[in-house]
């Protein structure tokens, strides 16, 4: 096996190798620093050539470990500051305790040890956090286990609290187009109203949305495509990680049209061609509904007024669950809100007569 040699890329910040795996080269980022990028490739090679030998990496450093997958969730699915340091604050917790308990390859972590931890935190935590937490050291063992550094997902066996799911607050169709009228009154330098209504008619999640570039429109078959890619020299990818359609309704067409003669390639942009922040979305979406008089809601319940109403209006819910992205139909269950008036008059025509 050839020893790695760091490498810069063309258009790209930072150091990387490009090993082979199962046959095709794959770009890893490393890290910023020329010194660090060459002691991580060292042992990149160090675990390869164990892997090689061993079948699986039992000699997989923990530490090692929750830096890589650090990388990766920073690289692809966190991309916000709030994010990755709530993600980064569980992890190294884990980090620490196992550590603390002995453990020096993430091979030797077992169940007993994760419930260990598991059990200690639910003494100074909520229920929702709780599960929170085992969610992301869930996921730490996942991506361990898809590079074979152990050879299973020992959190799998842990079941989770169930605690119910709070009240979500959505909008109905009247304040919708109270909302959308209100944005529409505020002259914005940066495309606010265009987003928060593409939002509201494809039940995008904002950072899917935050990262449209002019590629992923389909004008012609009338489709969002939502899928991997690079911006800017940075790899990003959705939340589940697969690529899936979206169609474009007729209400926001131009709203998309004009957005396609902007410059730069995001299709949504801030004044220096950056992605729009989650946050100064949320804060445009909270003035207008406190000015219109309409209930405080998150930039999130933009996507749970798309399906519920959705739902209202008669699309069947396998429809609505391939637009969400929604690996199963028990999340897209959880996102609907139908109204009492809609219960009461799905329910006029029945009786009991032949």
């Amino acid at each position: 096996m050839k020893k790695l040699r760091v490498i810069s890329r063309p258009r790209c910040k930072g150091w990387y190798i490009r090993p082979r795996v199962n046959g095709t080269g794959k770009w890893v980022y490393l890290s910023d620093n020329k010194a660090e990028a060459e002691k991580l490739a060292k042992d990149y090679h160090r675990q390869r050539m164990i892997k090689k030998v061993e079948g699986y990496n039992s000699q997989a450093d923990i530490p090692l470990c929750v830096d890589r997958y650090l990388r990766d969730k920073f690289g692809t699915t966190l991309t916000t500051k709030k994010s990755r340091e709530k993600y980064r604050g569980v992890i190294e917790k884990f980090r620490d305790f196992i550590l603390s308990r002995g453990a020096e390859n993430v091979s030797e972590v077992n169940i007993r040890l994760v419930m260990d931890y598991l059990n200690m935190r639910s003494d100074v935590i909520a229920g929702k956090t709780w599960d929170f937490e085992r969610m992301v050291i869930s996921n730490f063992f996942k991506y361990c286990l898809n590079n074979s550094w152990v050879e299973e997902n020992v959190v799998s066996k842990i079941p989770t609290k169930k605690i119910p799911d709070p009240h979500v607050e959505h909008l109905d169709s009247d304040e919708v187009g109270v909302l959308l009228e209100e944005m529409q009154k505020k002259k914005y330098k940066v495309p606010y109203h265009d987003i928060v209504k593409t939002l509201l008619y494809t039940g995008m999640r904002v950072n899917e949305a935050v990262h449209l570039t002019k590629k992923d429109i389909d004008l012609k078959r009338g489709l969002i495509v939502v899928q991997e890619k690079v911006i800017n020299g940075q790899l990003w990818q959705p939340k589940t990680k697969e690529r899936r359609f979206i169609p474009i309704p007729d209400e926001i067409r131009g709203i998309l049209l004009d957005r396609m003669k902007t410059r730069g390639e995001l299709v949504f942009q801030n004044t220096n061609g950056s992605p729009l922040m989650d946050r100064r979305i949320l804060e445009r979406v909270q003035r207008c509904c406190k000015k219109a008089g309409l209930k405080k809601v998150h930039v999130h319940s933009l996507r749970h007024t798309f399906c519920s109403i959705a739902t209202e209006k008669g699309i069947p819910a396998e429809v609505i669950q391939a637009i969400l992205g929604h690996r199963s139909d028990s999340m897209t269950r959880r996102y609907r809100h139908l109204k009492p008036e809609f219960l009461g008059d799905m329910m006029k025509s029945f009786n009991y007569r032949s």
